[in-house]
Order: structure tokens, then sequence, then C-alpha cells
């Protein structure tokens, strides 16, 4: 044995080493023999280095009966991967670690949500043992709000594209809503608000999510759903969405294999004759916007989706005049996306035209929105630049030009959704709901007039082979809700350890405190250092990675960029909780600029229709979608004052007087508006009781009943769950209750393992742990009713355990075997003995041997009742010549065993003699007693007298019948003596046998065998060359078994007896 980074390597230990197929991640193996350096023999792989090894310390077979990870005794990659395997084979798709519930998208129809499912769940109470489940997640919030004077609950959905986060946020939401009319009057309006909550998703899914390569239905959004209940109630009474980090950038680019959002596609495939003439879909069908039409979701048609968003739109309230000015938006974008330009010169300077190919287009545009089309061209392909209370128009080259019209369709879509929410929010809002932060912040505590149960559902930790600035956000979103997470872990693991009495202080967690500083920091954090490049007139990436190497390397750990490949080619890396993923600044100033330009806004808001008017906000610097919720309730308030008077178009000149200063680019960049977004769901989620819910996508074809280890233990690790474990570890991982323990690592406990009082186990548990060697607080501490053990700790223990057992089989092994050569020895030199006396063996001595060809005896069999009669019968001994027998066969003569009729005769007439000469009533009583026969003589009389016929058929009957009888009757007796005496026999047989065993029990003798002088060395040497011959120990067990060898004072063997002749 050798030792490695605290571990014991036994040769003959099975564990886990990297698999040779990526795929699998890990596999078994057995060690043949330990190396140095830190090397393995591993059979079936090679040679294999240690530090990449890990312990098998518990049944593999039983893993998928383990409902929480964190209860497995192995903490590490490959034991976590193979139980969650091993559940996801089972259908078991729902499996907790800690306080994370880990959900395995299935990829196919799994019998596992209903009435009949959520009814066990309904029915519980907290502190109930159910099975892992979205309904017990859900469940368990809706009672914490019930139960903890309204504190507000969270639950977080979080996992990569595919991974199943939008179902299972369904899955939730759809629980809560049906608990929440338990008890309910129908006609109370409760079960309207439950529906229309449920059907704010198929709306927003219609919007906001798009097909990818990873998924048909993926979330191109991060979305706070707030289900509000009445105060100290279960009552649901409203509801208010936040939405993030919109990907608007998908409206004019998508990718090889995607699609553009869904409501592009319902719309081309669900309306009508009329509204197709009316929005000109002949040109859209070929759009720029719509590059991958050709490609089609396999879940579900387009067509019958927009049916579904329809349904959806009817069910939350949208008026038929709102659902045709956002189908006219879109379609508009549709064909602004298609306007193309021309450079040409005007008066000598270098400009842009629309391009007369895309007249349709542009009439149909403008047609759509209903503004001039005269004031498009202007808008797209010039710039008013404001100095000193001047104007100076300036003409926009291609590029320009081109940028502008992609800014206006990103900005249009992006505040067509926007409004979608806010309107959304009004259908489902309570009466007194205020969406702004401040007002749910009401109470630092979490508390308020509403009890609210939140649903987070946002992005995954994201990396890709190439990482931009969408990944950051998104990256810089999953630190911060990692960074709860690891608070709110800390918070319960000290509750707990002080319950249980144990010393929490010299237990350091896990802090991704200096990412987050890195990314948000001021006034040097990535963020920023990306906001102030943006603001200068000549800023781009390549100087904007220039200020990242010489700011922030060498001041943040987390944050490196080498010098040779990474600064060449603008790359950086950042050491996340999830690991270290390198970006590249292409496009970091373009995605992080919100440019939409004041001469597109005014454009737009020349509109006559007030739904498109209102979109856009007359200042470019908030057209970014910050404070969206507020700017559309105040124009929804001010809407009737317009009305009154007569609807007037807005002063050019009060928009115009804006201009300076959207020209410095004052606006909200999309990082800018992004962190303050997150920064208020923090403060909300931090005032609430948080659940975790980690969506895991077991591969990347959507193939049920296929899991991929290496993609899978990717995803544990960026949505945190290996950082739970990590937290996990870094505090005292394993736990055992005092009795377990106990029994688990008893070969280390020299007493009886018996426990009378409350603290006899504590007290064995700590004796044990002192027994091992283990270092109280380094390695162990023992509370109330746990032993509680860090990682490193448990594995010396076990260790200790495989070496002392081991240790222990081999000293059994070795006497086993000196017994058995020794039985061997023996009986080899009772053969020489015997043919060198050319006699079998010594007098009163008798050797059996069974010979080697026969076969084994089978089991011997149990005869029946009948047939052990029947042997007892023939088996028994002959009886002996008895000179009394005739005396005692019968009192009166009558020989039952040699009757004839001359006997008979002779018997009846010595009968009739003794009835006659009787002479008193005594006497003749106690004839027939001695001879009950005789009772039938003067009946027999009385019938020959009367009728001799008669009499001679009776007597005939009689004779045979009852003498028949009489001899059965014998018979039974003498057999009934025989059983007796034959077990009697028996019996004094197994006593004198069981008296031979205890009297020559075997001993060993340290003087010479007694055949000693008839067994030399060279005859000793041929005989254990021939048993090491012997390929198996079952071979040696079967020979030596059958004689007892020298050395010995003997005894019994299976085939017969050896006696001693000493």
């Amino acid at each position: 044995m050798k030792s490695h980074n605290d571990i014991v390597w036994v040769v003959g230990q099975e564990i886990w080493v990297p698999a040779s197929n990526t795929k699998d991640a890990y596999e078994t193996g057995t060690i043949t023999k330990v190396l140095g350096g830190g090397m393995l023999e591993v059979h079936p792989v090679g040679k294999v280095d240690s530090r990449f090894c890990e312990t098998i310390n518990s049944d593999m077979t039983q893993d998928h009966k383990v409902d929480d990870l964190t209860k497995l005794p192995d903490l590490h990659r490959p034991a976590l991967l193979h139980a969650l395997n091993s559940r996801y084979e089972k259908n078991k798709i729902y499996t907790y670690t800690g306080l994370i519930l880990l959900a395995v998208n299935p990829f196919k129809e799994l019998n596992l949500y209903g009435k009949k499912q959520m009814s066990p769940y309904m029915n519980s109470q907290l502190g109930d043992i159910l099975p892992p489940h979205a309904y017990a997640t859900a469940h368990r919030a809706f009672l914490s709000m019930l139960e903890k004077n309204g504190r507000n609950q969270s639950i977080l959905v979080s996992g990569e594209s595919g991974a199943g986060k939008t179902v299972t946020t369904k899955i939730v939401m759809d629980y809560l809503t049906k608990i929440s009319q338990r008890g309910q009057n129908q006609t109370s309006g409760g079960g309207d608000i439950c529906e229309k909550v449920l059907q704010t998703n198929p709306l927003l899914e219609s919007l906001g999510n798009a097909m990818t390569r990873r998924n048909d239905n993926s979330s191109r959004f991060g979305k706070l759903i707030q289900i509000k209940f009445e105060e100290g109630k279960s009552r649901l009474i409203g509801a208010s969405i936040d939405t993030y980090l919109l990907e608007k950038a998908r409206v004019v680019r998508q990718g090889s294999g995607e699609r553009n959002f869904h409501i592009f596609y319902e719309l081309l495939a669900g309306a009508t004759d009329q509204q197709k003439r009316e929005w000109n879909t002949d040109l859209c069908e070929d759009s720029r916007l719509l590059c991958n039409e050709g490609i089609r979701r396999s879940d579900i048609t387009d067509k019958e989706q927009f049916k579904k968003t329809l349904q959806a739109m009817d069910v939350v309230g949208l008026s038929s005049q709102e659902r045709s000015r956002i189908f006219k938006v879109v379609m508009a974008i549709l064909h602004l996306g298609d306007i193309n330009f021309e450079e040409t010169f005007i008066n000598g300077e270098e400009g842009t035209v629309i391009s007369s190919l895309c007249n349709e287009s542009k009439a149909s545009l403008c047609k759509l929105l209903e503004v001039d089309a005269d004031k498009l061209e202007p808008s797209l392909c010039t710039r008013i630049i404001s100095a000193r209370g001047h104007e100076t128009k300036k003409l926009h080259n291609l590029k320009q030009a081109e940028e502008a019209r992609d800014a206006l369709c990103m900005g249009l879509y992006e505040r067509l959704f926007l409004w979608t929410v806010w309107r959304v929010n009004q259908s489902v809002q309570t009466v007194n709901f205020k969406p702004t932060g401040a007002d749910r912040l009401k109470n630092k505590g979490g508390y308020n007039h509403m009890n609210t149960i939140s649903c987070l559902d946002i992005f995954g930790f994201e990396v890709f082979d190439k990482n931009s600035f969408e990944q950051v956000c998104i990256n810089y979103a999953n630190e911060v809700l990692q960074q709860l997470f690891n608070e709110y872990v800390f918070k319960l693991e000290q509750k707990f350890y002080e319950a249980e009495g144990i010393n929490w202080k010299v237990i350091s967690f896990p802090d991704n405190h200096e990412t987050i500083s890195m990314i948000e920091g001021k006034p040097m954090g990535l963020l920023q250092l990306v906001d102030e490049e943006c603001l200068f007139p000549g800023g781009n990436d390549a100087t904007l990675h220039e200020k990242m190497y010489n700011n922030l390397r060498g001041r943040y750990k987390t944050f490196t960029i080498d010098d040779d490949t990474q600064r060449e080619h603008q790359l950086f890396s950042v050491k996340h909780f999830a690991g270290l993923v390198e970006y590249h600044t292409d496009e970091f100033c373009a995605k992080n600029k919100n440019e939409l330009r004041q001469e597109a806004i005014e454009f737009v808001r020349s509109s006559t229709d007030s739904l498109i008017k209102i979109l856009l906000p007359p200042d470019a610097a908030t057209a970014s979608g910050a404070a969206s919720a507020e700017y559309f309730s105040k124009l929804s308030r001010e809407e009737g004052k317009k009305k009154r008077r007569n609807n007037k178009p807005d002063n050019n000149n009060n928009d115009r007087s804006r201009v300076h200063k959207t020209q410095k680019l004052q606006q909200r960049t999309v990082g800018a508006y992004f962190k303050d977004q997150l920064l208020e769901a923090m403060n909300f989620l931090r005032a609430s009781e948080p659940h975790f819910i980690r969506c895991i996508k077991p591969n990347d074809f959507n193939i049920a009943d296929e899991m991929d280890r290496e993609r899978t233990i990717e995803q544990l690790s960026y949505s945190g769950v290996l950082e739970a474990i990590r937290i996990s570890k870094a505090g005292y991982s394993s736990r055992f209750t005092h009795s377990e323990f106990g029994i688990r690592f008893r070969c280390f406990y020299k007493g009886k393992l018996k426990a009378k009082k409350k603290n006899d186990y504590k007290n064995i548990c700590i004796a044990i742990l002192n027994e091992a060697g283990l270092v109280q607080y380094d390695d162990w501490q023992v509370g109330h009713t746990k032993v509680f053990l860090r990682t490193e700790g448990y594995s010396k223990l076990e260790s200790k355990k495989r070496e002392r057992l081991y240790g222990s089989a081999a000293i059994i092994q070795k006497n086993v075997r000196i017994y058995l050569l020794k039985m061997t020895l023996y009986r080899r030199a009772l053969e020489r003995k015997a043919r060198l006396n050319k006699t079998n063996v010594p007098k009163k001595t008798t050797v059996v041997q069974k010979p080697k060809s026969v076969a084994p005896r089978p089991p011997p069999r149990v005869p029946s009742r009948n047939q052990r009669q029947y042997e007892s019968e023939s088996e028994s001994e002959p009886e002996e010549d008895d000179p009394d027998k005739e005396s005692k066969a019968n009192a009166n003569g009558l020989d039952l065993n040699n009757l004839d009729i001359n006997a008979l005769l002779e018997y009846l007439s010595n009968s009739v003699q003794k009835i006659l000469s009787s002479s008193d009533p005594d006497q003749l009583k106690k004839v027939f007693e001695e001879d009950p026969l005789l009772v039938a003589l003067p009946v027999a009389c009385i019938v020959f007298f009367v009728d001799p016929k008669l009499f001679t058929n009776l007597l005939m009957v009689v004779i045979v019948g009852g003498f028949g009888f009489l001899m059965l009757k014998e018979q039974q007796k003498a057999n009934t003596l025989k059983m007796q005496q034959k077990k009697a026999k028996k019996k004094a047989k197994t006593k004198k046998k069981k008296a031979n065993k205890k009297k020559f029990k075997i001993t060993a003798s340290k003087s010479k065998g007694p055949l000693a002088d008839y067994y030399d060395a060279d005859e000793a040497e041929e005989d254990l060359e021939e048993l090491r011959r012997m390929k198996t120990m079952r071979q040696r067990r079967r020979r030596s078994s059958q004689y007892f060898l020298s050395g010995m004072s003997l005894k019994r063997t299976n085939s017969g007896r050896i006696v001693n002749p000493n």
C-alpha cells in the first residue's frame, strides 16, 4: 500500500478513473498495482494518475434509490454522475442536491403531472418527506409563505437552452394556481385570474422565444413572474411580470440553423387572406430578416401555435384593435428589414438614398405604421448634429444607413415586446398594484400587504466557441445568483451546525465576490470600461481591449490576458465560479450601444396610430426600454386628456429641443440598463426566501433515454451544483447518525456494540474515531445526533477500514492454508506407512477412503412417511429364536402367528370347558376378562339351536373378520415397539458421536506427528509441489477434507474415522 493525497490505495480496490470515451466521463477499474510517483496500475485501463481517480465506498446498484445526492457517501463528480444517470434510466428525472432540485429533461412524455400526481403534495405539510418533484418545491414555497408570517418566497429556475426551464416554470405556475383554487368559490373570480396568469406564458413565448440549434422553443429573455396571494391566505389575487435582456439583435441577425422570433412565422402561416392582402405578405416570404425561413419546428406547426397565441390574447384581455396593432408593427418590421440603400452624391458629398427596387416595401411599411412615406428616407439616411445652438445636417454612408435601419428594427420590436408585457401586467395586476421596484421593497424584510411567490426563469451559464458581450451579461447574472445561493446556503449550514453544537467558525466557504467586483466595479470595472469606450466618438473594440489589459490585468486575479495569443487576437479570460471562460471583444461596443437615432424616433412618432405613436418615447435616451412600465402607465393616464384636446400632434420643436442630448450619445447602454435591472431583482430576491431548481439537458440531440455524462457534468458545474457540493465539502460533508456510524465502522471498536443509554452510541463513535487516529476539528466533530466528517477525514477512515479488513482477511487465509497443508501431509504419511507395513492401517484403526473418481454425494433424500415405515420394517434386525414363544403368544393357547383349523377347534373346546366349569358369576367375569372372545360363545349357541345354517355363516364371518383384526392389531404393536427401539439406538449413537467429537477435538501438537518415521524430507517436498499445482482453493479443500495430517492429534473425516495410533 502507498499513500497519495491522504488516500490509501490498496491492491484489489475498485475505483473511478477517467474514461477513454469522453462521452462517459468516468468508468470503474480495479487497482492491480500501486506504482511510485502517485501512479496506479488499473485494470482494464492501464497506468493512471491517482490525482484523477476517486474512491468507491458504497453499493452503486442502489444509487437510483437516493433522492438526495448529498446523502451519497462519496461527494465527487463520478459518484454524482452515476447516481444521476441511474435515476434517469429509471425515469426519475427529479433529484435533490441539498437545497437544489435537479430536473433532467426526459425529451419524452412521462406520467408525472396532473391532478392525481398533485394530490399527495397538496395534502402534505412542512417537514413531510415526499419524492423530489417540481410540485414539491412549489408546495414548500407555498407553505412557507403561509406559515412564516407572510414571508415572500422565490423559486429560481435556471439552465441552458433546451434544458426545460420554460416547461418547469409552467409546471410550478400550474401547481400554484391549482392549489390556490382549493376551497375557493368558483364564482368569486379566482379561476379567471388564475387562467389569465397561465395564459401569459404562450403569449410571451410567441414574442420572446425563438428556435435555436439547441432548442425549438428557446426563451431569448429572462423573466421574473410574481404570483400574488391575499395576505395570510391562499387565494391568488394577481400577478406581475418583469423581463430582462431581450435578445433584440436576433431581429436582424440569426445564426445558421436558427430562426427569428416565433411571431414572425406565426403571422405568415396563420393570417387570413384579407390580412395577407392588407399586410402584403407576399413580399415577406423571402425577407432578409427571415433568412432561415425554411426551417420548421419539430414540436408544433406555426399555424397551430398561432391559434394558441390568439387564444392567449383573448384570455388575457387584449382587444381586437390592440391585437391588430401588434400584428401591424411586426409586419412593418419585416418590410423595414427589406429596405436597401444606394450610394450617391448630394451637393458633392457622399451619401445614400433608398433603392428604387424597394419602393413596394417602403409603401407597405409606411402604410402599416401610418406615417408619411417622404419622412422615411431622411430618418435613415441623414443625421442632425447640434453644436452651440446651430444644427448641421450630415449624410450617412452606406454602412451608417444600414446600421440606422437595423437599430430602428430592433428598437421597434423591443418596445413592442415591452408594451405587451406592460399590457399583460395591466390585465393580471391587483387593484393597488404598482410595478415599480420601490413599491415592492416598501418593507425591507420582504413583508407586504400581499404575499408573493416569484418564479425567476433566467438563462443559465453560457460557454460557446466564441463568447461575446451577451455572454458577459448572462454569466454576470449567474455570478450574482450564485452569490445569493452561497449566502443562503452558508446561513442554513451555520444554523444547522449551531443546532448540533458544532464549532462552525473553523469552516471557510467559497466566495465569488472578486469576480463580481471585476465586472460591475467602479470606476475600473469591466462594464464601466465598455460604457466609457462607447462615449468616445472614436471608441472601438481594439482600444477597449487595450484598456482592459492596462486596468484589469493584475488588479483582479479572476481576469487574465496573456501577452502572446490573447493580446494579439483581442481575447481575455474570466475565472467564473463554473470555470474559466474566454471572451472575444469583437462587437463589444456596437452591442453595448443602444444607438437609436433621434431622426428615426421622430419618424415613428409621426404616426397617426395612437399605439405606434407611443411605442418610442420622445427622448432617445429612454428609448432603450428603461422605465418602460412607468412610461406606458403615464401615457395611459394621459390618453383621456389627449382625446379631449382632439389628439393634437406633438410639437416637433419640443422633440427637437432634446436632440442635443442624444447627439452626445448620453443614452443608457445595454450593460448599464441590465446591471440596474439585475440589482433591483437581487434586492427583491434577497428580501424573500429562495428555492432553487436547476434544469439539466442530458444530450445535445434532444434524444430520450440517453445521457452524455461529459455534457451533464459541465451543466452541473455551470448551474452551481458542484459549487454547492464544494460548499458542503468546505464544511463537514459526510454525516451519519450515531448508530449508523457505529455499525458502519464497528471494526475499530473492541467492545460490544450495544447502547443501553442515550449517549452510549455517542461515546462509541468517539472511541471509534480516536482508535482510527483521526484528529478532532480537523477531521471530525460529534454533534448531538450526528457524526460530522470532513471529506479528507472520511477518506482516511474508509482507507483505514479497508486496510484493517484486508489485513484480517489475510490472516484468516494464511491459517486456513496452513491447516489444509498439514491435513494433506498427514494423509500422505498414513498412505506410505500402510504401503511399508503391507497392511491398510495399524490394529484397531479403520481407514475408509473415498475414491478420487467418485463424484460428490448428492444431498440425502427425505423419504415419505410410508417409505420410512417400510424401510424401518425391512431394515430391522432379525429376531432371535425364543423357546418360550408359544407360551408368550397367547395366554389361552391361540397362536395368532401359526393359526390353523385344528388350533382353532382346540381353542373353542377349551373355551367351552372354561365357561361350563365356572360356578359363580365372579369366576365367569374373570374368564371373560382374560379372553374377551368367549363372550360370543353363548350367542353362538342360541343361534345354532334356532338356525344352524345361519350359525355356520356367522361363524365364518366372525372367525375371518375377528381374527384378522386381532392379527393386524398385534402386528401394529410389534412395529411400534421396533420403531421405539430403533430411535433409542439412534439417539445413543448420536450421543456417543458427540462425546467422541468433543473428546478428540483437534489441537496443535508441538511434538512429532505419529507417523513422522514414515515421512522423509523428499516426500514432503513432492507433496508440497502437488498441493501448489492445484489450481483453486476449492480443489485443495476438497482433496484435503478426506484425510488429516501429521502434527495434529487427529480426528474425523467426511468418509470415515482415523484413530490416533498412540
